[in-house]
């Protein structure tokens, strides 16, 4: 397999956004919830503005889409011999991904994309962070 090169991230981003938008709407003809994992910080900036434009573009209904944040800080507390008990950061401190996938970096940058163009379709149901304790079971519940 040989590595394609992209001249800039926007070109990497609207390349990256058309293949997740097709992907949203095969999901959509099928019936079946579509789980978007994003990484949080600024790599993926451009394919989320590109997705925003995407979605625009061709009219996308987003209701069956759950985006899932697939990283998040956590902390350790120790628990003593040699043991520790982990939980997620502070969903409000500036590192967080659960706040940078809730903030207007992505999902307000998609949904305002989505009603300026779309009035009257749906945004996705959940931004969720794999940290979370319930996400898995979230993100399984919608397979049922």
């Amino acid at each position: 397999m040989s590595p394609i090169v992209f001249p800039d991230p926007e070109t990497l981003g609207r390349k990256l956004a058309a293949e997740i938008a097709l992907e949203i709407e095969d999901a959509a003809r099928a019936g079946r919830p579509y789980v978007l994992g994003c990484p949080g910080g600024r790599s993926a900036a451009s394919t989320y503005r590109a997705l925003a434009d995407e979605v625009a573009a061709r009219r996308l209904d987003l209701g069956h889409v759950v985006i899932v944040m697939m990283d998040e800080y956590v902390e350790a507390t120790p628990l003593g011999s040699h043991r520790w008990e982990y939980h997620a950061i502070d969903p409000g401190l500036p590192h967080s991904c659960l706040r940078f996938g809730r903030a207007p970096t992505m999902l307000d940058t998609i949904n305002r994309a989505m009603q300026n163009a779309l009035a009257g379709r749906s945004t996705p149901k959940a931004v969720v962070t794999a940290a979370d304790e319930d996400a898995t079971a979230f993100v399984k519940g919608l397979a049922r």
